[in-house]
């Protein structure tokens, strides 16, 4: 079990203190290389305790360093542990054995820190309550130790002046006189000693009536509890009274919750072509239509994107002008005409309204200025039971996007085609219509890291990219191929557009593989589109 993840920075402060110095010198010095690692130019034996205390608590994070507290805590755990059960089998209650316990460990001064480690909860009151009688069971074994001393003190003076006396009266003249004098000192000295003994009893007493009283609030706490077991048992039987009172209500929400589970597993599954290079050729051939030059640097990429996208169940936020001809030819290719249903946003339009809207559309629908507007979160459940259709989500302007939650971009594709500018002009599609036949199909992601991943993943932290969307993108990588891709229509045009920044200024990674130096085979492209 690993302490050290539990403590805050003030309890790793009090381990730190509590670890012995000359146990932590040795450590050092048992393994040089290591400490070197930790503290370079620093001799072990020539450390202070303070600059111990250092090295434990900002260094903590260091294997070297922490396997050193980890097994300080193990220790003081275990042995306080070992003592607390001894005490138990001495036919102490399990509060005295721990009072006991405690009071003689490392934890004396932070039982709260105790119970932590060794993961019992008990209320702050009940804590409290224990600390104090720790704090007096500590009082009264120094006080008994204290009146040990003094008998043991008391005893040989006794030995001495009984000595003395003897010697008294053996002795003539000067010695004589010596001897009378260190008899009356000695004697002052142990009546001293027996008003200290006085003293020391009267406080014992009320330690011991303290500590009578610690046994007799525990056995009042052991009532307590069996008070509790008691009504706990007369509640359970009161609850099982109201169970058979609420019956009825009980088979209403259970049939409630399995029509909800029922309705859930019973969600559409995202459609794709049967001949995935059929669509291929369909589309492309819209998009030529449109004026898209075959013989450019990323016709056939935006194909290959486009195929993929359209048919992972996710709506597709793209600008409104890009998205009304890529809404064309889509529609063109895939279902006989270009004329998708387009809801356009209105205020005082409800979560019920779109879900009709969807209900009674075609496979490709759109959502026109939705985003900024609508709450976000109220779409995404629509979204999932419509993950049969195409959605596209258009917004008149990119940087839109900054009033939305970025958590939103998880369950979307963000597509940007802005700077194909036949995709931005209003033109109109002649291409003969084409139908073709799809199939349920759920799209696999790839978790399988490979380089590709890796560069990509770079990239995205580099830019502050979200973690969960950065998952996520990386999971859509399975080649350089998808790498390019994804730089080239989404990532990249997020950072200049939407974000306002060059992306290129900031991560080195970009630089590193899609610069003037890198090795992505769409290098010149990215870099005209996005180094700007």
């Amino acid at each position: 079990m690993k302490y050290l993840p539990q403590l805050s920075k003030e309890e790793l402060q009090f381990i730190c203190s509590l670890i012995p110095h000359q146990n932590a010198i040795s450590y050092f010095s048992r393994y040089p290389k290591e400490f070197a690692k930790v503290r370079r130019g620093f001799r072990p034996n020539k450390l202070t305790k303070r600059h111990v205390e250092y090295i434990l608590l900002n260094f903590h994070n260091h294997n070297f360093i922490s396997n050193l507290i980890e097994q300080h805590i193990h220790d003081w755990v275990s042995i306080t542990q070992e003592q607390i059960n001894m005490c138990i089998q001495e036919g102490n209650s399990k509060e005295v054995a721990i009072i006991k316990a405690l009071s003689q460990s490392n934890f004396s001064n932070n039982t709260q820190l105790y119970f932590k480690l060794v993961n019992e909860n008990y209320s702050e009151e009940y804590i409290g309550f224990l600390s104090a009688f720790i704090n007096i069971y500590k009082e009264t074994s120094v006080i008994k130790e204290v009146k040990e001393n003094i008998e043991k003190e008391l005893r040989l003076l006794e030995s001495d002046l009984r000595t003395l006396k003897v010697n008294l009266d053996s002795s003539r003249g000067k010695q004589r006189d010596s001897v009378e004098e260190q008899l009356k000192k000695s004697s002052a000295e142990i009546n001293e000693i027996k008003k200290k003994i006085v003293a020391v009893e009267d406080y014992a007493d009320t330690i011991d009536d303290n500590q009578k009283r610690i046994e007799f609030l525990l056995n009042e706490n052991a009532m307590l509890q069996k008070k509790i077991e008691i009504m706990s048992g007369e509640l359970s039987e009161i609850k099982d009274a109201c169970i058979l009172t609420e019956k009825n209500e009980s088979i209403r929400i259970e049939i409630d919750q399995e029509q909800i589970i029922e309705n859930i597993s019973e969600l559409p599954i995202p459609k794709s072509p049967s001949d995935i290079d059929e669509f291929k050729e369909y589309l492309s051939y819209n998009l030529e239509n449109i004026g898209l030059t075959k013989n450019t640097e990323y016709f056939r990429l935006l194909i290959e994107h486009l195929s993929e996208v359209l048919f992972q169940g996710f709506p597709i936020i793209i600008s409104h002008k890009v998205g009304l001809n890529l809404i064309k030819c889509t529609a063109n290719t895939l279902i006989g005409n270009q004329n998708a249903k387009m809801l356009v946003y209105y205020q005082n339009i409800t979560s019920t309204h779109i879900n009709h809207f969807f209900s009674t559309a075609d496979r490709i629908v759109g959502l026109a200025n939705f985003l900024g507007n609508f709450n976000e979160t109220e779409l995404i459940p629509i979204f999932e039971k419509h993950r049969d259709k195409i959605i596209f989500l258009t917004v008149a302007y990119n940087r839109t996007l900054n009033y939305v939650s970025k958590e939103f971009l998880e369950y979307c594709r963000y597509l940007n085609l802005d700077r194909i500018s036949a995709l931005s002009l209003t033109v109109n599609l002649t291409e003969d219509p084409s139908s073709l036949e799809e199939q349920s199909k759920v799209f696999e992601l790839n978790y399988e890291w490979n380089r590709y991943q890796r560069i990509l993943k770079q990239i995205l932290m580099e830019l502050d990219f979200r973690q969960s969307l950065v998952e996520r993108y990386c999971s859509y990588v399975k080649n350089e191929d998808d790498l390019c891709r994804l730089l080239a229509f989404e990532i990249l045009p997020y950072c200049t557009d939407v974000l306002q920044i060059n992306p290129y200024n900031i991560s080195n990674q970009l630089n590193k593989y899609a610069g003037h130096a890198g090795r992505c085979p769409i290098k010149n492209l990215l870099l005209g589109w996005f180094a700007q």
